[in-house]
């Protein structure tokens, strides 16, 4: 591997830039998602996790709501019969491809539903991470990742827990 590619941060980056040229989604930054999370009305964030159930057990943004990634309009109506009324809807999975695609399959429904707007997390859980936010699983916070696949898996460090 050339010098100038290793490092999972530099990987990490260059995969993020591919992938906001590869979709036309809006997107928002890890630093941005961690500041509407602490805004008072954090009530109206919905934060969708599009990673497999086992991802998701692995670890998981507090506050996210696993969906598979291949959620149909009419799939999504029922997982949130309610709407998303005046709801800002961040979309994330490993890296942000998934995520993307959903977006891509689904550009009206979150408006459709009453949700202000949906942003894909640029980076994804991956940048989240990397950045040294916390992610949770069923217990609490946890120092894994799940690596999604070999290839994904060279972007992201393993963290060393303390002790």
């Amino acid at each position: 591997m050339p010098d100038w590619l290793s490092g999972a941060a530099t990987r990490l980056g260059l995969t993020e830039a591919i992938l906001e040229r590869m979709h036309d989604v809006p997107s928002i930054t890890v630093d941005r998602l961690a500041a509407l999370m602490r805004e008072k009305d954090s009530g109206k964030l919905l934060l969708l996790d599009v990673r497999t159930p086992e991802e998701f057990r692995e670890s998981h943004i507090e506050g996210a709501v696993q969906i598979d990634p291949d959620t149909t309009a009419e799939a999504f109506r029922k997982i949130f019969p309610e709407g998303l009324e005046g709801k800002t809807t961040v979309v994330y999975c490993s890296v942000g491809e998934r995520s993307a695609v959903l977006l891509e399959l689904l550009p009206d429904l979150f408006r459709e539903l009453g949700g202000k707007e949906a942003y894909n997390l640029k980076g994804g859980i991956f940048r989240w991470y990397a950045d040294g936010r916390e992610v949770v699983d069923e217990k609490g916070p946890t120092d894994r990742m799940h690596p999604c696949n070999a290839l994904w898996g060279m972007l992201v460090e393993p963290r060393r827990s303390a002790g």
